[in-house]
C-alpha cells in the first residue's frame, strides 16, 4: 500500500500521540488506584467504565504503532523501542536494589547533616518520614529488630512491596 506524502505524515503525527495517549492513560490508571477507594472518581469502580478504560489504555498505543509503522516502519519501532526502554527503567526503579539503595543515601545524608544524632532516631526519622502514618512504637521496634542498617533498610522495601503492592 503506497500512502502519500500528506497522509505519511498525518498517519507519523498520529502514531506517537496515540502511544503518549495511552501511556498518560496507564499513568492514570495508576494514580487512580493508589487512591483510597472513598478518593477514588465517581465511575472508577464500575466494571463497564473500566472495561471502556482498559481498552482505551491498550488499544490508543495499539494503533498508534500501526499507524506509525504505515506511515515509516522505522518510526514504529522507534516507539517500541521508547515503550521498552520506559517499562525497562519503571521496573528498574521500583526494583528492590534501587529502593535500598536510595533509602541508604537518604541514610548517609541524614548522617552527615546530623553528626550528632544516634542512629537509631536517624532510622526512625528516616522511616516516620517515609511512612507518617505509621505508629511511633512500631518503628521503634522495627529499629531494635534490626542490629545492622542494611537489614533494616532490606525489611523496610520488603515490607512495602507486600504492603503496597
Amino acid at each position: 500500500m503506497d500512502l502519500s506524502p500528506g497522509t505519511r505524515l498525518v498517519f507519523g503525527i498520529a502514531g506517537p500521540l496515540l502511544v503518549v495517549a495511552g501511556f498518560l492513560l496507564e499513568v492514570r490508571r495508576i494514580r487512580v488506584a493508589s487512591l483510597p477507594p472513598h478518593r477514588r472518581p465517581h465511575g472508577s469502580h464500575r466494571p463497564a467504565i473500566r472495561g471502556i478504560w482498559s481498552a482505551l489504555r491498550l488499544g490508543l498505543p495499539a494503533a498508534g504503532f500501526l499507524l506509525a509503522g504505515a506511515a515509516w516502519w522505522p518510526l514504529a519501532g522507534l516507539l517500541a523501542a521508547g515503550c521498552f526502554s520506559a517499562w525497562a527503567r519503571r521496573r528498574w526503579v521500583r526494583g528492590r536494589r534501587f529502593q535500598v539503595a536510595m533509602l541508604r543515601a537518604a541514610f548517609v545524608d541524614l548522617c552527615k547533616q546530623q553528626p550528632g544524632v544516634a542512629r537509631e532516631d536517624l532510622l526512625a526519622f528516616l522511616i516516620q518520614s517515609r511512612h507518617p502514618k505509621w505508629d511511633e512504637q512500631m518503628v521503634a521496634q522495627m529499629v531494635r529488630d534490626h542490629a545492622a542498617v542494611e537489614a533494616l533498610l532490606d525489611s523496610l522495601v520488603r515490607l512495602e512491596r507486600q504492603v503496597f503492592e
